[in-house]
């Protein structure tokens, strides 16, 4: 996040994964010590030394350690997630969906258009373990063009492997 270690998060929308599956918007977290310690609706004043984002337009969906698989699997099939919203035992795990995406209008059920609509595109922060690792859409903490690159090598390689080679045609 910033090098402050307390944070208070604004965003349009929570949406939490603790037991009563509550979602509150406007909503706000805040965070100390790289866990969330609180969680609820509104917009409180922040403390001395709390370093505020001011996500007005965004949603919120906290302790989500990999949201693919928690969104499917909780809100889709009814299942109990893995890892749930408990404030103050919870990592600073942070996803915050970009709440004026095209692909979230018009807006409909909150939690409808988030997992039936939102797309890889939609995801404007990610923080986890209390590190901004994408904000406003930049990556913070990885060289893209690095990571793609270093992913086609190891591409290349298993399927060279496998005997399946690309580029020259017949080519060993």
């Amino acid at each position: 996040m910033s090098s402050s270690n307390a944070q208070l998060i604004y965003a349009a929308a929570v949406i939490t994964m603790n037991d009563a599956g509550e979602i509150f918007s406007p909503g706000y977290l805040r965070v100390r010590s790289n866990l969330i310690t609180e969680v609820g609706a509104g917009r409180p004043t922040a403390t001395d030394g709390e370093t505020v984002h001011d996500f007005a337009d965004d949603i919120l969906l906290p302790s989500f350690v990999n949201t693919h698989h928690h969104l499917a699997s909780s809100l889709i099939q009814g299942a109990a997630p893995k890892h749930k919203m408990a404030v103050g035992t919870v990592r600073a795990d942070l996803l915050v969906i970009d709440g004026n995406s095209p692909e979230l209008q018009p807006p409909a059920g909150l939690i409808s258009q988030v997992v039936m609509a939102a797309k890889a595109k939609c995801v404007k922060h990610v923080a986890m373990d209390g590190k901004w690792h994408l904000f406003d859409y930049k990556h913070q903490s990885m060289n893209p063009v690095e990571v793609f690159a270093s992913a086609r090598e190891v591409q290349k390689r298993l399927l060279e492997s496998a005997g399946i080679y690309y580029g020259v045609r017949g080519a060993r």
